[in-house]
């Protein structure tokens, strides 16, 4: 969640949306597609042509969309592709960002297909180096002395980072 929150604060020219796993339904509803038609539009207007503007949505903790779907291929997962996917995503320049702790190997295949998926970016623990740097950069004034040596999540870094608490 906070390397994505970190994405939509450097990315002005894509509009984010974030939509709860819960709720990916609300994709179906006919009020939805005509509000984002218009966000676009909006972004589009009196703009540089050479501004490539954008809408992500973004779906945290996403496990059970990506997890294979029955025979029928009727759940969230195809809602989401249907929307994404083809005409539609294409001509608003549609992407999709999802949070999980699921391993790749347990999603759908259509979500894993070749020219589907364009990144996947795992974010493991990180050495306490590395952490010491972001706790450092996110918050200057923290004192890092008495922080453990140990690996630290990037949420851990930004909970120190903002909390002081070692």
């Amino acid at each position: 969640s906070y390397f994505i929150r970190g994405l939509a604060k450097a990315i002005k020219s894509t509009l984010f949306i974030v939509i709860q796993a819960d709720q990916i339904t609300a994709l179906t509803d006919p009020s939805f597609l005509p509000s984002i038609i218009d966000l676009k539009s909006d972004m589009d207007i009196g703009d540089d042509e050479d501004v490539d503007h954008s809408i992500t949505l973004i779906i945290e903790d996403a496990d059970s969309i990506l997890m294979p779907r029955g025979t029928d291929n009727i759940n969230p997962l195809s809602t989401l592709l249907n929307f994404t996917d083809g005409l539609l995503g294409s001509s608003l320049n549609l992407r999709l960002v999802c949070s999980t702790n699921a391993d790749m190997e347990a999603f759908d295949e259509a979500v894993t297909r070749p020219g589907r998926l364009l990144r996947h970016i795992k974010i493991d623990k990180l050495p306490y180096d590395q952490a010491c740097q972001i706790i450092k950069r996110l918050n200057a004034n923290i004192n890092i002395d008495k922080l453990k040596d140990q690996e630290y999540s990037l949420a851990e870094c930004y909970e120190i980072s903002k909390n002081g608490k070692l």
